[in-house]
């Protein structure tokens, strides 16, 4: 009987984070679906003008960080106001470790060696629930977001295709506060635990 209930219960959270991921290409619809979270956070990229290359770049609050890392020769790259990668055609890591990011948005896009934007170019953003969407930004300040019912901590910015191009990240917004479905996977959760222990 035990096992049945475990069995249900994780099939339950499995049919609600499917249910309730979604993909936003417009800043407001996702802004409606986030809600009114006043932790949720933007990072703009603003400060290192004229170029600046790290490892990594750390940002967010102390409730809700986040890492991004370019490939280990060469790490990411700030100009002014958006961040990058510091070499062409490599992924771009994105590492949430607060364990309570349920969504994510910005504008993604690619670059040239100049910095200029490039168009017609496509956007691949892999999530570590294994969501995956590809787009083609019609320029620097297409939006794109995802609303997870099941906490984010892995977002991945595939190679962009095509010679001498760099991914580019601006206007970052992380939100904390779960979405209806992600509640719901959390009271799922607290069940299964509660009648573990009480067994």
């Amino acid at each position: 009987m035990k096992s049945t209930i475990a069995a249900f219960a994780v099939a339950g959270l499995m049919m609600v984070a499917g249910a309730q991921a979604q993909v936003f290409n417009s800043l407001a619809t996702f802004q409606a679906a986030i809600g009114n979270d006043a932790g949720a956070y933007t990072e703009t990229f603003t400060g290192g003008a004229g170029g600046t290359s790290s490892q990594s770049f750390s940002g967010g609050t102390p409730l809700m960080g986040y890492t991004i890392t370019g490939p280990a020769a060469g790490g990411v790259y700030r100009e002014g106001t958006f961040i990058g990668n510091n070499n062409p055609n490599s992924i771009f890591t994105v590492t949430f470790t607060s364990g309570n990011v349920f969504a994510v948005g910005g504008n993604f896009f690619i670059t040239n060696f100049s910095d200029a934007f490039v168009a017609n170019a496509s956007v691949t953003l892999t999530y570590n629930d294994g969501t995956t969407t590809t787009f083609t930004p019609t320029d620097a300040n297409a939006f794109n977001g995802y609303v997870s019912a099941l906490p984010i901590t892995a977002l991945v910015m595939s190679a962009p295709v095509g010679a001498g191009r760099f991914n580019k990240i601006d206007n970052l917004i992380v939100s904390s506060i779960p979405t209806p479905g992600a509640a719901a996977v959390l009271a799922l959760a607290g069940l299964v635990v509660g009648r573990r222990r009480r067994a």
